[in-house]
C-alpha cells in the first residue's frame, strides 16, 4: 500500500515535470521524446485504484499538450497513440494474442456502433418531413447522429491501423 501511494506520489511530480516539458527538434525526435516519456510514465508502476482513473486522465491531457504543440491535428494523434500501443503489444510475450482481442473488440464496437447509427438515421426520417418550426427534439436526435458518424470514422480509423499491424 505504501509503494502504491509512492507510485501516485511519483507520477503526480512527473506530471508537474511534464507540463513544462520543451520539445525541440524534428518531428521525429520529437515523437521519440514522448514515446520515452510515456515508457518513463509506464515504469513509474502502479496506483491506488481510487486514484487510477484521474491518474489516467491527468497523463493523456498532459500529453494532448505536447502533441498540440507538436501541431498535430486529433485523428493525428489518435493514430500516434493507437500505433504506440501496438508497438507496446508486439513486446510484450502475449502481445500477438492482445492485439487480436482488441481487434475483435473494435470490430464488435464498430458493428454496434453502425447499426446504432443505421436505427437512428431510418428513424429521423419519419420525424424530418414535419418541418413545422424548430423541434428541440429532433436537432438534438440530428446532434447523436453527426457524433455518431464520427465515432464510427474513428473506429474505422483504429481498425486500420489494428489491420495494418495484424
Amino acid at each position: 500500500d505504501d509503494r502504491l501511494a509512492d507510485n501516485l506520489k511519483a507520477k503526480e511530480d512527473f506530471l508537474k515535470e511534464l507540463a513544462n516539458t520543451k520539445l525541440e527538434g524534428e518531428p521525429d525526435e520529437q515523437r521519440a521524446a514522448i514515446k520515452a516519456l510515456i515508457d518513463r510514465w509506464a515504469n513509474l508502476g502502479h496506483v491506488p485504484r481510487k486514484d487510477m482513473e484521474r491518474i489516467d486522465a491527468a497523463f493523456k491531457k498532459a500529453l494532448d499538450a505536447l502533441y498540440s504543440r507538436m501541431g498535430l491535428a486529433k485523428d493525428q494523434v489518435r493514430n500516434i497513440r493507437v500505433k504506440d500501443r501496438l508497438e507496446r503489444l508486439a513486446t510484450d510475450k502475449d502481445g500477438s494474442r492482445q492485439v487480436e482481442r482488441e481487434m475483435r473488440q473494435l470490430q464488435q464496437k464498430l458493428k454496434e456502433k453502425e447499426s446504432e447509427l443505421f436505427k437512428m438515421e431510418n428513424n429521423i426520417s419519419f420525424f424530418s418531413s414535419s418541418k413545422k418550426g424548430t423541434n428541440p427534439l429532433l436537432e438534438a436526435a440530428q446532434k447523436n447522429i453527426e457524433n455518431l458518424k464520427v465515432e464510427v470514422e474513428e473506429l474505422r480509423g483504429k481498425l486500420k491501423i489494428f489491420r495494418q499491424y495484424a
